[in-house]
């Protein structure tokens, strides 16, 4: 991707100016009291779909495929109760549903706040599929 951005983005000093200048009156992030790391592999994958769907790309078939997963019977470590799985499945079906018409339908494009939210959401999803367990599992403390 960054041999990509390179060739494509002649001039990256000045994407990386304009990004400096739009976050200098931004306030600084803030790690929860109750983690004990930041989830990197989610900000990774938010990036990724948002420089997917930046590219006219959709989130690709892991996120659909972990969508499906939480939504069957199959077992998840850490997975909550099949209700709440049902929830969700439900939750990622929309999500997908909304980044779909996003791309395909100009009259139901997402502000970015929207389009980042979504993203992060789709994440959680692909975690499911590449893991094969819920992410709030793989990050909490032993009992």
């Amino acid at each position: 991707m960054s041999t990509f951005l390179a060739r494509h983005l002649r001039h990256p000093e000045r994407i990386i100016a304009s990004y400096l200048q739009y976050i200098r009156g931004l306030p600084h992030p803030v790690q929860p009291l109750n983690e004990r790391r930041l989830d990197y592999a989610a900000l990774g994958h938010t990036i990724d779909y948002r420089l997917r769907l930046s590219l006219g790309s959709a989130p690709g078939p892991a996120a659909i495929a972990g969508v499906e997963l939480i939504g069957s019977d199959l077992p998840i470590d850490g997975a909550p109760a099949r209700a709440v799985r049902a929830d969700l499945h439900m939750i990622g079906t929309s999500a997908l549903g909304r980044l779909h018409a996003h791309l395909t339908d100009a009259s139901r494009q997402l502000d970015d706040d929207a389009l980042t939210r979504l993203c992060f959401v789709t994440g959680f999803f692909e975690a499911v599929y590449r893991n094969g367990s819920s992410p709030a599992s793989a990050t909490s403390s032993p009992r």
